[in-house]
Parts: structure tokens; C-alpha cells; sequence
């Protein structure tokens, strides 16, 4: 397996999805932060390392950064993730998620 599907594999456990459903579409390109803020196009590792957006992550997806398999998934982002999720991760909750992460900053 390739080190970008294992990766996939493992972001997949996180949020409880299948990987089928993941590896069947690939991720949309990722879309220019605004105004150079964290969002959902920012890699987990940097919304997880600021303490502003932490408490956003923390209270969104609990449990992240402390997952074993945490360190295979930290280089993607929120919207790359999405796919991935079989729905937890909708345009609205990415919506929310994105608007808490720019009132955090």
C-alpha cells in the first residue's frame, strides 16, 4: 500500500469511516487560506499546535490529536479529510468548523 492511501487509511479511522468509500475520490485541491488565517485547507498539525484553533479541534473532534494514528493523518487538512468521513464532515459542519477556527484567530 502506498504511503498516501496507508495515510488515508489511518485518517479514516479517526473520524470512523470506511476506506472504501475514501479511495474511490480523490480530495479536492486545496483552496488558498483567507487572509492567511488557519482553516480548512491548513494541515491538522498547525490547527492542533496554535492554542486558539486547538480548542476548536478539541471540542469538534475530541480525542484527535491523541489518537495512535494521529501522526499519519497531521499533514492533511480538514477538507481533505472530507471525503473521507461518509458525511460526518459536511459542506455545514465544515461550514461551522471553518467559522469557529476564523473566531478563534
Amino acid at each position: 500500500m502506498s504511503p498516501l492511501k496507508l495515510a488515508t487509511a489511518f485518517a479514516l479511522v479517526l473520524i470512523g469511516a470506511a476506506p472504501a468509500a475514501a479511495l474511490a475520490a480523490p480530495p479536492p485541491p486545496p483552496a488558498a487560506a483567507a487572509h492567511g488565517k488557519l482553516g480548512l485547507d491548513t494541515p491538522l498539525s498547525e490547527l492542533m499546535a496554535d492554542p486558539r484553533t486547538r480548542k476548536v479541534m478539541d471540542r469538534r473532534l475530541p480525542g484527535l490529536k491523541d489518537n495512535p494514528h494521529y501522526a499519519m493523518i497531521e499533514g492533511m487538512s480538514l477538507r481533505e479529510i472530507a471525503p473521507m468521513s461518509e458525511g460526518k464532515l459536511t459542506p455545514e459542519v465544515l461550514a461551522k468548523i471553518d467559522a469557529e477556527l476564523q473566531a478563534a484567530q
